[in-house]
This record gives structure tokens, C-alpha cells and sequence, in this order.
């Protein structure tokens, strides 16, 4: 029996990334973990459909910087579940920047590292992947 399924993993960046960056010689060791899971885990998929990565930013900084950075991390993703031997008919990276915040509770009166710490959960990586499984 094959059943169409629809999952969605969600990383955080600082699990992830160092702090402000994007490139592949920046993600953590942590991160690299969490993707080979991920990776093994897609891999146990009899087919996939399509896999969508898409970055966020927390609200810190301008639109400008917070698209790009968002955008380059769901890329570099992408590249590295591809690296890992994850194959899918539509593979997409795309970056939100900081227009789907999670958090709803920070106050921009916080000084400025215990704001970096309250906003950490809208600094994700959402990868979202619809395919058979066995």
C-alpha cells in the first residue's frame, strides 16, 4: 500500500547557521545532524513529489537584507539535502524574509540581546515535502 503523505520540518537558523550568515562552510554541526535526519528520512520515501525549503528572518534588519539572507539559507539547504542524495520531481528554495513571523510576544523595549533571544523562533528553516511513503 502507498500513501501520499505531506511533511513539514521546521529547523531553527541558529541550530542551523552561525549567527548572520548563509553560506554552506557556515552551517553548524547541529545543523549538519538535522539535515542528514531529514535527508534519511525523505530518503525512506518510495517517490517525492516536491520539496519546498523556504528561510525567515526575524524582524531585525531591513526588507532588503532579511529577503536575501533568507533566501540564500533556504538555497544553500536545498543544495545540501541534494548533496545528501534526497531526489524530487520539484525541488524549490524560496525566502520569506521576515513577513511570517511566529513569535508575537517581543518587545522591541528588550535590550538588544534578549530581543536576538526572544525573536530566535521566527529564524527558521521550513522544509515542507509531499510524496508517497510505503
Amino acid at each position: 500500500t502507498v500513501t501520499v503523505t505531506r511533511e513539514t520540518f521546521i529547523i531553527l537558523a541558529d541550530t542551523l547557521f552561525q549567527f548572520d550568515k548563509s553560506a554552506a562552510g557556515d552551517i553548524l554541526p547541529g545543523g549538519l545532524q538535522r539535515l542528514g535526519d531529514v535527508a534519511r528520512r525523505l530518503k525512506s520515501y518510495k517517490s517525492i513529489d516536491s520539496v519546498t525549503v523556504t528561510g525567515h528572518t526575524d524582524r531585525l534588519g531591513s526588507d532588503a537584507y532579511n529577503d536575501a539572507l533568507s533566501t540564500n539559507r533556504a538555497a544553500t539547504v536545498k543544495a545540501h539535502l541534494e548533496s545528501l542524495g534526497v531526489k524530487a520531481a520539484s525541488v524549490m528554495a524560496s525566502g520569506q524574509g521576515k513577513r511570517q513571523p511566529v513569535t508575537t510576544s517581543c518587545s522591541d523595549k528588550l535590550p538588544r540581546e534578549q530581543l536576538i533571544l526572544c525573536l530566535q523562533p521566527d529564524r527558521r528553516v521550513t522544509i515542507e515535502v509531499t510524496g508517497q511513503i510505503r
